[in-house]
């Protein structure tokens, strides 16, 4: 399990369409240790805009983004 482009691009689509600036969402329907490697290696290639996460106690790993600094955060204002 490792980085995976079905799920960053899941991600990718999910942060264009998102109503929030800042946030945080889950994809249980995804391995979510394949979610964890994705996030974490989106969060080392974009660190002001997405955080770092790990597998929580419930087995989710969390998406949480910041959007105030990207270029995605014109669609938001």
């Amino acid at each position: 399990m490792s980085y995976n482009p079905t799920v960053a691009s899941i991600i990718t689509a999910k942060l264009k369409n998102a109503k929030d600036i800042r946030g945080t969402f889950y994809l249980p329907d995804c391995n979510q240790k394949d979610v964890e490697d994705t996030v974490n290696y989106l969060h080392a290639k974009y660190p002001a805009v997405i955080n770092e996460t790990e597998l929580s106690y419930d087995g989710l790993a969390d998406v949480t983004y910041d959007l105030s600094f990207s270029k995605l955060s014109a669609d938001h204002q």
